[in-house]
């Protein structure tokens, strides 16, 4: 039998935390079962460096209060730090799609009953090594147009944020994307082409519900992968309604397979890679899987 005694709550100290979020909170700190840090962020990568120190100093339960990029840089802590505690989310963002593929787009449960009766789910984490380090992933990472929305949206959200900006990032990038060649390699599959982008899928969706990978699951121990080689704007908007209803897409440049490693090389043109939502600027990449490499707390209705 599981028991927590120490949590620590990592929140995102950008965003404002609604009543039901405080009270979760609240209640955690005077409960008498539970010895409980609260550390709020006030800058971008300051979870990454919180999770790591909370980490080695034991803590029994990491609780990531925010949404996918709060998540991706506590698990990133994690993984670099000596030991790993559990995991919990209590998602504050605007699309919380990791939340979402890790529980089959279940609402939010009881947390102070998932606390007391803790179950687990064995999660797989994505690994992105390059030139400029290794970056982990927990949902989706991609090369190529998806990449490319990443740095218009981190762009934009200074004067703009919420749904819209997803919907506004996507327009704004097909009107100036470039498609490049990229030569894929990985043991069932080899590609050098044009590439609209390659998606590494640990979750099913990104983008605010959008599902780039249906039927992956974030603990069957593989990368789903997503080609896409030659795309338009009329072919996302033709599949935008199978994008949203988990069905694949429907288009003879879409690819789906699955593997354990994949590299990619750019041999014309320019992309980049993103790791949920994290900007990694070079697309010279090793994909790999983790499996079952953190252990995450159920917290689903």
């Amino acid at each position: 039998m599981i028991e927590i005694k120490s949590i620590a709550f990592i929140i995102n100290g950008a965003r404002r935390l609604n009543l039901n979020i405080q009270r979760i909170i609240d209640q955690c700190s005077v409960h008498p079962s539970f010895e409980v840090r609260i550390e709020k962020t006030t800058q971008a990568k300051e979870a990454n460096d919180m999770a790591t120190k909370l980490s080695d100093e034991g803590i029994d339960l990491i609780v990531a209060v925010g949404g996918d990029g709060t998540v991706n840089e506590v698990m990133n802590g994690m993984m670099r730090a000596n030991q790993k505690p559990l995991l919990a989310i209590i998602p504050n963002g605007t699309g919380n799609d990791f939340y979402r593929s890790a529980f089959n787009n279940s609402t939010h449960g009881d947390f102070l009953s998932a606390l007391k009766n803790p179950k687990l789910m064995s999660i797989d984490v994505g690994k992105v090594q390059s030139a400029l380090g290794t970056q982990y992933f927990l949902n989706i990472a991609d090369v190529g147009f998806g990449a490319a929305v990443v740095e218009i949206l981190n762009k934009q959200r200074k004067y703009l944020g919420g749904k819209a900006s997803y919907a506004l990032a996507i327009l704004r990038t097909f009107l100036g994307f470039k498609t490049p060649r990229l030569s894929i390699q990985s043991a069932s599959y080899s590609y050098t082409g044009p590439v609209f982008m390659v998606a590494f899928c640990n979750g099913d969706m990104f983008g605010d519900g959008l599902y780039i990978h249906p039927g992956a699951k974030v603990n069957d121990g593989v990368l789903n992968i997503t080609l896409l080689k030659k795309i338009g704007l009329m072919d996302y908007v033709r599949n935008l309604k199978n994008l949203k209803t988990g069905k694949r897409i429907n288009h003879p440049e879409a690819f789906y397979f699955s593997d354990n490693e994949l590299s990619i090389k750019v041999t014309k043109g320019k992309a980049v890679t993103e790791t949920d939502g994290e900007h990694l600027p070079t697309a010279e990449i090793r994909v790999t899987i983790v499996p079952s490499a953190i252990q995450l707390l159920r917290t689903e209705a």
